[in-house]
């Protein structure tokens, strides 16, 4: 009976341990696993394995719960950035300026998250950035800039992304059709768009 009692005790131990660290890795709010695959361009992060047949067990679940990254990497490629050049958080209290050349693709976007993983709750009509009205605003070769603000900017014609009730946020960058020479070597192929911070709430302008 008393051995009965320890391999039950031992059981749930070790059912309630595995399933804390599951709960764990499948709510980083980065989305990459940092097991060993991890490409880092100028703090754009993404795990190299995933949309592949190599993804880990714990790569793929998390693909499974938060959908983000369903696509092949033939097809998709997902980075994530969560601090701005100054390696401070990136936050809806701030405005920044998102700059970028020509990506490695044959489409892209940025897209604002908070940190539960989905769009920020508000009906502004701007959470994403891409090739398309960034071609039309400053045409089809670049460089092209977009405002991150919890607030529409003053100037007219200016792209902007509401960061509005997204409170401690990422940027997803999402690279469609990558082409083979980037999937081959990541981080000599992409050039790491910049997030710069332009003010914050109760600062001077």
């Amino acid at each position: 009976m008393r051995y009965a009692f320890i391999w039950a005790a031992c059981a749930i131990v070790g059912a309630l341990g595995g399933g804390v660290a599951a709960v764990f890795y499948l709510t980083l709010q980065t989305g990459v696993s940092g097991w060993g695959h991890q490409v880092n361009v100028n703090g754009w992060r993404s795990d190299w394995l995933i949309g592949t047949e190599a993804a880990d067990p714990y790569t793929r679940a998390w693909v499974a719960l938060y959908g983000l990254f369903a696509l092949r990497r033939t097809e998709a490629v997902y980075f994530i950035k969560a601090k701005d050049e100054k390696g401070e958080r990136l936050t809806e209290k701030c405005d920044y300026r998102l700059e970028t050349g020509p990506l490695p693709g044959k489409w892209w976007s940025f897209t604002v998250y908070d940190r539960t993983g989905y769009l920020p709750k508000n009906d502004d009509g701007h959470l994403t950035f891409d090739a398309t009205n960034a071609a039309a605003s400053g045409g089809s070769e670049g460089p092209w800039s977009t405002i991150l603000s919890s607030r529409q900017p003053e100037k007219d014609g200016e792209s902007w992304i509401s960061t509005r009730n997204a409170g401690s946020f990422d940027v997803t960058m999402r690279i469609y059709q990558p082409d083979p020479q980037f999937l081959a070597e990541p981080e000599q192929h992409l050039i790491g768009p910049k997030i710069s911070k332009l003010s914050c709430q109760g600062e001077a302008e």
